[in-house]
């Protein structure tokens, strides 16, 4: 059974009410949308990644040589498979291929997050991704719209590494080199898909 990726089109989606908005704005609020109840399908059972795992974890990354990196990568697609064929997919359905690279490095930058933080996850099925991504979307929905990260803190209960991510994609590189806002928006939204479905992997 193959799992249906349902990704943001590059500069527009549909909300829960039909209407077409564009990614860098706003979204149009949803009259009908409780976010009350998708709260209630969250479940509080994993302790926060630090800022000290990450810093730790970009430490160890960012310092390996390829073979090292490869070594470590191959790690984390045997620990996940799933997982990291849903991440990957998202290059194909935004059509960018620098996406791919950026997915690869940060599929293993945050599961290494975890692992310096000594949490010990099960393997994310495509049941667990199937019954995520509706409840994820709608708070997605609920995020955009809203001037504050409260309803992405609350969902994904790792507030340290979706604030990590939220910082990654806006902040230029040394050099002043900044990404793309596509491309930032599809990172985004997809490392914070992996977060949220690392931290319900009991």
């Amino acid at each position: 059974m193959s799992v249906s990726v349902t990704y943001f089109d590059d500069n527009e989606i549909n909300d829960k009410c039909g209407n077409q908005v564009t990614i860098h704005h706003k979204l149009t609020k949803c009259t009908d949308f409780n976010f009350k109840s998708l709260l209630l399908t969250k479940k509080f059972f994993m302790k926060h990644v630090s800022l000290a795992s990450i810093e730790n974890a970009i430490k160890k990354v960012d310092n390996l040589d390829d073979d090292s990196l490869e070594k470590l990568s191959e790690t984390y697609a045997l620990a996940q498979p799933v997982l990291l064929g849903y991440v990957l997919s998202a290059a194909d359905e935004y059509e960018n291929e620098q996406l791919e690279g950026l997915l690869i490095y940060y599929f293993c930058l945050i599961s290494e997050c975890f692992a310096q933080e000594s949490i010990i996850t099960k393997a994310v099925t495509e049941e667990d991704i199937e019954a995520f991504e509706e409840p994820f979307f709608e708070m997605l929905d609920v995020y955009f719209e809203s001037d504050t990260e409260d309803s992405l803190d609350e969902f994904c209960d790792q507030p340290n590494l979706t604030q990590f991510m939220a910082m990654e994609v806006s902040t230029p590189d040394e050099d002043g080199t900044k990404l793309e806002d596509d491309t930032a928006t599809q990172l985004f939204i997809v490392t914070t898909a992996m977060i949220g479905l690392l931290s319900r992997a009991d």
